[in-house]
């Protein structure tokens, strides 16, 4: 009903009479009214039809728009917060760190660093100089030796029953206890050739433990650090390693020394003397003593006295080293271990 009233209204009156004249002329009428039918209703339906689109579509177009605009509206916002959150999450300060730094993952509370390992000197961004560490042992080789040789050999007189040397004073000279058994005994010292040359041990590697770096700024489960070594913890004794500084190595700060040459002593063996003397009793008499042979009794109801001749060197024997003499005792072994955890 609104397109017609629409298409009514546009028609002009001075065109009326035709309409009516049509109404005459069935045929021509009909014809007329399809002309101007189509013509009105052309022109009015296109006008009408627009006008009923934009009102009757009026609120839908609108509604769609809105509709559209709250949508995208929606959108947007949706975006935006999706955008905040992600710039949230994505700090630089807390995700990463700049050029010249390294992620470092939090130390646990009860090891040392974050630390590096120096080669005598620490570098200016990890400057406190700590404990110095060491790898490698080398014991060195000492030297222990024992030789001996012949001192001197000499021969005397031994009075068996008072343990004790007896040395003729001059003639039929009587011993200090009567009725003795006397006998020759062969003396012998040894000269030592004992070498004892101890060994300073030393160290394949050397370092020093470098800390107190400038810590930068938090990064994702650690700190930023300087990127200068590779980043390092320490804790004395021999250790696992916790996780995230897997590349471990053992270091020492010191050794223990305990080697020592044993003591170098000789013993004497293989000599033998004689001694010529005179024996004054009832009727003098002269008598041989061998050294390990059997004694002489001197009996002094008798009036024993001795007069000494003299003795005779009849082997000069050996000195041999006794044993365990010159040996090396002991070892050499690392002490104080300190146990040291890098980044991989």
């Amino acid at each position: 009903m609104l397109g017609l009233s629409l298409i009514g209204a546009c028609f002009d009156p001075t065109q009326a009479g035709n309409g009516d004249g049509g109404a005459t002329d069935g045929t021509s009428g009909d014809s007329g009214n399809t002309s101007g039918n189509t013509s009105g209703n052309t022109s009015g339906n296109t006008s009408g039809n627009t006008t009923a689109t934009s009102a009757t579509d009026g609120t839908a177009t609108d509604s769609t728009t809105a509709s559209t605009t709250m949508s995208s509206t929606t959108a947007v916002d949706t975006t935006q917060g999706t955008d905040s959150t992600s710039e949230s999450d994505t700090d630089p300060t807390q995700g990463s760190c700049g050029g010249g730094e390294v992620c470092v993952p939090t130390i646990p509370d009860d090891w040392n660093g974050p630390l590096v390992l120096g080669d005598g000197s620490c570098p200016a961004e990890f400057p406190t100089v700590g404990i110095d560490v060491h790898e490698g042992l080398v014991p060195g080789v000492p030297q222990c030796s024992c030789s001996c040789n012949i001192g001197s050999v000499s021969c005397h007189l031994f009075l068996e029953n008072s343990g004790q040397s007896f040395t003729p004073a001059g003639s039929c000279d009587d011993p200090p206890v009567d009725d003795e058994c006397m006998s020759a005994v062969v003396d012998a010292t040894c000269s030592q050739s004992f070498v004892d040359v101890p060994a300073t041990p030393s160290w394949q590697t050397d370092a020093v433990l470098c800390g107190d770096p400038a810590a930068g700024a938090a990064c994702d489960g650690g700190t930023c650090l300087p990127d200068v070594a590779t980043v390092c913890i320490s804790h004395d004794g021999d250790l696992a390693c916790p996780v995230g500084f897997d590349d471990r190595t053992l270091h020492h700060r010191g050794f223990d020394d305990t080697r020592e040459c044993s003591a170098c002593t000789c013993s004497p063996s293989g000599q033998s003397c004689e001694i010529d003397v005179e024996i004054c009793s009832v009727g003098f008499f002269d008598a041989t003593l061998t050294s390990g042979g059997e004694c002489l009794q001197l009996n002094s109801s008798d009036g024993d006295s001795v007069t000494f001749f003299s003795a005779a060197i009849t082997s000069q024997g050996s000195c041999n080293a006794n044993v365990g003499g010159g040996e090396l005792l002991g070892d050499v072994v690392e002490s104080e271990p300190v146990t040291v955890c890098c980044r991989p």
